[in-house]
């Protein structure tokens, strides 16, 4: 559920106050997540690259990408340092729109490839 108005805020209390039982709530600031449409386009740019460079695969070249630009959490538990590879699932549309403006910027640059992003409604 997302509360995002007076009245969201209203029905989320009628609702809670309605419960009977014991529950578990979890609230936490909304993440607008990646679009559907960003995902699509970026397998798309995927395939467009690993065709132009003639080798490689989508899989491939999405876990460059990501180690190129989006890098790695650190996880720190006692002794133990885990390194955790940043997934496109975590970033939201501003984030994911910032990754592939790297991606485009990066094939220009490297393998001379012109990609446009596409403009999204």
């Amino acid at each position: 559920m997302i509360i995002d108005t007076q009245t969201s805020k209203d029905n989320a209390c009628k609702k809670i106050q309605a419960l009977d039982g014991v529950y578990s709530l979890d609230v936490k600031p909304y993440k607008n997540d990646r679009s559907l449409e960003q995902n699509a386009f970026y397998w798309k740019i995927l395939r467009e690259i690993t065709e132009y460079i003639g080798e490689y695969n989508p899989s491939s070249m999405n876990e460059y990408f990501k180690d190129e630009f989006l890098g790695k959490d650190v996880i720190r538990f006692k002794q133990k340092v885990i390194e955790r590879q940043i997934s496109t699932k975590d970033l939201n549309t501003k984030e994911m729109s910032e990754y592939l403006e790297k991606i485009i910027a990066w094939c220009a640059d490297v393998i001379n490839l012109k990609l446009k992003m596409p403009t999204y409604e």
